[in-house]
C-alpha cells in the first residue's frame, strides 16, 4: 500500500494527519506543500519515501520515522525549514539528492548504523547544523561515486560536530567529507532502532538526541540502550 503520488494533499490548512498501519511507501509529492503540517509520524510499515513528499512543508516541526525505513528518495524535505532535528532508524541504507537540502533551521542529525549511501547535496545549505550523529562502522560513500564532498555543500561543517562509533573515529577523521568537521569524537550506545514510547525502563542511563545523559525527569525523546523513548 502507499500515499498517492499525487498531492492530493497539498494545503495550507492540514496541520497533521495520521498514516494507517500497512503503508509501506510515501511516493512522491504526497504532501508537497503542505505549509500548514507542523507534525507527522510515520508507522514502522513505511520503508520508502519519495520524491518532494515532504517539498516546501515550511512548518513541519516534528516527524518520526517508522523502524523499517529503507530510502528516503531525492528532495523529500527539502526546504522544510521548520525541522529542527532528524531521527534515522539503523534500517536506513540510503540518503537521496536534496533530500534535506535547505533545511536551513536544521541543528541536529542522527543517523542509524545502517546507513550506507547518501547521494550528493543531500544536506546542501543546512547552516544551522551544529551535531551530526552517524552510528555506521564504515562512513557513509556517495552517488554518483566522487561525489562525497558535495553531501553537505554550503554547509558549515567545519564548525560543527561528528559523532561516530569509537571504533571507527580514525577513519572518518581520514574519509572526506567527514574529515572536514571541526571535531569529531566518539558517541555511545548501538544505534537508533525506532520510537519506543511504552514498556518498562532499565537502569541503563538516558541520553537527549544532542548525546548528553539527562535523568528521569527529563521531557522528550530520549535514547536508551540505542533506542529511543518518548519520556512524558
Amino acid at each position: 500500500l502507499g500515499i498517492p503520488a499525487e498531492p492530493l494533499f497539498r494545503s495550507a490548512s492540514l496541520t497533521s494527519i495520521e498514516i494507517p498501519v500497512g503503508v509501506t511507501e510515501i511516493l512522491g509529492n504526497a504532501f508537497k506543500d503542505c505549509t500548514g503540517l507542523t507534525s507527522m509520524v510515520l508507522p514502522d510499515d513505511v520503508q520508502t519515501i519519495g520524491a518532494e513528499a515532504f517539498f516546501g512543508c515550511k512548518n513541519l516541526r516534528t516527524i518520526t520515522f517508522g523502524s523499517s525505513l529503507i530510502r528516503i528518495y531525492d528532495n523529500a524535505f527539502e526546504d522544510c525549514v521548520g525541522l529542527t532535528a532528524v531521527v534515522l532508524p539503523d534500517s536506513l541504507e540510503d540518503i537521496g539528492e536534496l533530500a534535506f537540502a535547505d533545511c536551513s533551521g536544521l541543528k541536529t542529525v542522527t543517523i542509524g548504523k545502517g546507513i550506507s549511501c547518501i547521494r550528493r547535496f543531500a544536506f546542501r545549505d543546512c547552516r544551522a547544523l551544529e551535531d551530526f550523529y552517524c552510528y555506521a562502522e564504515t562512513p557513509p560513500g556517495s552517488m554518483p561515486e566522487g561525489e562525497e564532498m558535495t553531501i553537505f555543500d554550503n554547509t558549515y561543517i567545519n564548525y560543527a560536530t561528528l559523532h561516530v562509533p569509537e571504533s571507527a573515529i580514525e577513519t572518518y577523521r581520514s574519509t572526506a567529507p567527514w574529515s572536514e568537521f571541526g571535531q569529531i569524537v566518539a558517541i555511545e550506545g548501538s544505534g537508533i532502532r525506532g520510537v519506543n514510547t511504552s514498556g518498562s525502563c532499565a537502569d541503563s542511563p538516558y541520553y537527549n538526541l544532542a548525546g548528553k545523559k539527562v535523568n528521569t525527569s527529563y521531557k522528550g525523546i530520549v535514547i536508551q540502550n540505542g533506542k529511543k523513548r518518548i519520556m512524558r
